[in-house]
């Protein structure tokens, strides 16, 4: 195996020119790039992926071009003792290395991001990268950071602001489509096909308006809209049956209170699973609380997946209930068409793209992309279920192990890795897989991407796109956001390209422009940090006040004895300060430790005012 052109000039001028961001297409040999400028770099050397999935694959990789000793760390896995390289998530990197002396950033001599348009908001990567120049890894001429990518972030002036965080690169290296197909690489993957089903009006019944849909309020928005009578007809008989259940539940157990106006939605089923082992009625209570969070999730529009979700379950019988419940119940499911435009729709696109495919590439090897977990289980149970498909394609589904779709429905990071080998050698033909299997995944056998779910991003759009890049492929979008169609992502990928193109090394900010942005942040978050100090509040107030101030807190907890000590440490250009509280359990000793540090800040914001 040989470097392509462009990947031997792309090492060269890495090599040559130190701290650099390295942007190509999906599938154009970036960990190839990156193997070999470490190969030829020698010392230690760190490599992040973005998920535990990558972690082996990217590890093997490295291990097999350059012949160096390669450890691998995620979740779950122990350290490593002896490396050349260590491959890790951004996350589990971050809490080992405030526990191990020998993983201080100058131990390294070169540190590769893989998948580096994640250095955003609150995401590992960006805290690690804005680390990195504190410990003067990127200043010293033996140190140096290499980031690999798909694609630049999204927005002209956000994509620039968010690769200066990665203080200390300072060239930016990619390939023309002329000079990758003159390599030998089909730089872009298959065109999009839009193909949407138009849905009658009625079919959701009257949903909450795009445009009036706010996350952070969307289990209160939905109880509010139960509550006034403008939910869609579904929901309401969803949630009679819910309640019907509750109330059953209530009498049979005297312990048992609701936890959907107390928790998340995201805890809704976890308080049922924890408590079925006491009762029958938990484990389906469980079902039906992960079926009315599929339909909150989706601000009411899933009815087709709640549905199915629960049939797959088993819930269709409901002769444990008293018949209070069965006769809810029975009602709920009369109501239940045979079929769903969505899932006829999908069939309809897959049996097609067998068709065509099997015909121009002798087989059909495709990737279903949904936004959630749950999903990849509910539709891999649809198609093996119906006898149209299940005798033409053979599913698996796949997503990030760290989750569970749901507390009794969840796949290990091992289970994912057998099904990508099955697809790879063809047993599996379609993997029914979240974002997962955008990022780095090799993937190379596929023809055929469909989009089930909208794309929320221009990032998306690209990488599922590079996993059909075999001539003749098939790349279907079966859903579109209004505000984020098809055509508006292909043309921010234009943006960003012509971003790439032009890249200069952003300016180095005005210190004393820095100074007065952080004391208007520190004015006006006064109000977060002066209000109460009980300790059950502290650590919540004092996120709430870094995240106003744009100051990553800086943690470390360490046993001592019996006892845990926590140490916070809040820097920003105004002010530096430390704290430590010790305490039996490890949370308990974190909040003591917040609370010191607000009154600490507390004193220093009076002492040295904004």
């Amino acid at each position: 195996m040989r470097l392509r052109h462009y990947q031997l000039r792309i090492a060269q001028a890495v090599e040559e020119k130190g701290n650099s961001i390295v942007v190509l297409p999906t599938g154009a040999g970036k960990t190839l790039i990156a193997s070999e400028v470490i190969r030829r770099c020698g010392g230690r050397g760190l490599f992040l992926v973005p998920t535990c999935l990558l972690v082996d694959q990217q590890a093997s990789a490295i291990e097999g071009w350059s012949g160096l000793v390669v450890g691998r760390y995620h979740g779950g896995l122990e350290l490593p003792e002896h490396f050349d390289v260590l491959v890790s998530t951004p996350k589990a990197f971050q809490t080992i290395q405030s526990k191990v002396t020998g993983l201080a950033w100058s131990s390294f001599k070169l540190v590769v991001f893989d998948e580096v348009h994640h250095v955003l908001k609150d995401h590992p990567y960006r805290k690690l990268a804005l680390q990195i120049p504190k410990n003067s890894l990127c200043k010293s001429p033996n140190h140096r950071l290499d980031c690999i990518s798909d694609l630049c972030p999204g927005g002209e002036q956000s994509g620039e602001r968010r690769l200066a965080d990665l203080q200390g690169a300072t060239d930016q290296e990619t390939a023309s489509e002329e000079e990758l197909e003159a390599s030998g690489f089909r730089s872009r993957g298959a065109e999009a096909e839009v193909l949407p089903i138009n849905l009658p009006a009625a079919a959701h019944g009257a949903v909450l308006a795009p445009a009036q849909r706010k996350p952070h309020l969307m289990a209160q928005t939905f109880f509010q809209r139960l509550k006034d009578g403008s939910a869609t007809p579904f929901a309401q008989r969803l949630f009679l049956v819910v309640r019907a259940m509750e109330n059953a539940l209530a009498v049979a157990d005297t312990t048992f209170t609701s936890p959907l106006q107390r928790h998340a939605p995201r805890k809704w089923g976890e308080y049922a699973h924890k408590a079925a082992s006491s009762s029958v009625l938990y484990a389906s209570m469980e079902h039906w609380y992960e079926a009315l969070r599929v339909l909150v999730t989706s601000w009411e529009e899933a009815e087709d997946a709640v549905a199915m979700f629960l049939d797959m379950a088993g819930e269709r019988q409901c002769q444990r209930w008293p018949p209070e419940v069965r006769a809810v119940h029975s009602g709920f499911w009369q109501r239940i068409p045979d079929s769903f435009p969505r899932l006829e729709h999908l069939k309809d696109i897959l049996l097609y793209k067998h068709d065509m495919l099997t015909a121009s590439h002798g087989e059909f090897r495709g990737i279903l992309f949904v936004q959630q977990r749950i999903v990849t289980h509910i539709l891999e149970h649809f198609i093996l279920n119906d006898q149209d498909l299940n005798h033409l394609f053979r599913p698996a589904c796949i997503y990030a192990s760290s989750s569970p779709a749901t507390p009794s429905l969840s796949i290990s990071a091992k289970d994912s890795e057998q099904r990508l080998r099955a697809f790879s050698v063809g047993s599996v033909n379609l993997l029914v897989a979240t974002v997962v299997a955008e990022e780095g995944m090799d993937v190379p056998a596929a023809n055929c991407v469909i989009r089930f779910d909208p794309m929320v991003n221009s990032v998306s759009f690209v990488q599922g796109r590079g996993r059909a890049r075999q001539a003749e492929s098939a790349y279907v979008v079966l859903a579109e956001r209004s505000d984020r169609p098809t055509s508006a992502l292909a043309a921010a990928e234009q943006q960003q390209l012509e971003m790439i193109r032009t890249f200069e090394v952003p300016a180095a900010a005005d210190p004393g422009q820095e100074v007065s942005a952080q004391r208007a942040r520190e004015r006006n978050a006064k109000e977060v940090l002066f209000g109460s100090l009980a300790a059950s509040e502290a650590l919540q107030v004092l996120n709430l006040f870094c995240k106003k101030t744009k100051v990553d807190l800086q943690e470390k907890a360490e046993q001592l004895n019996k006892e845990w000590v926590c140490h916070l440490h809040y820097s920003s250009i105004l002010r530096s300060i430390s704290t430590s509280a010790a305490a039996g359990v490890k949370k308990d000793a974190k909040k003591e430790a917040a609370l010191s540090l607000l009154a600490l800040l507390q004193q220093d914001m009076l002492a040295k005012p904004s």
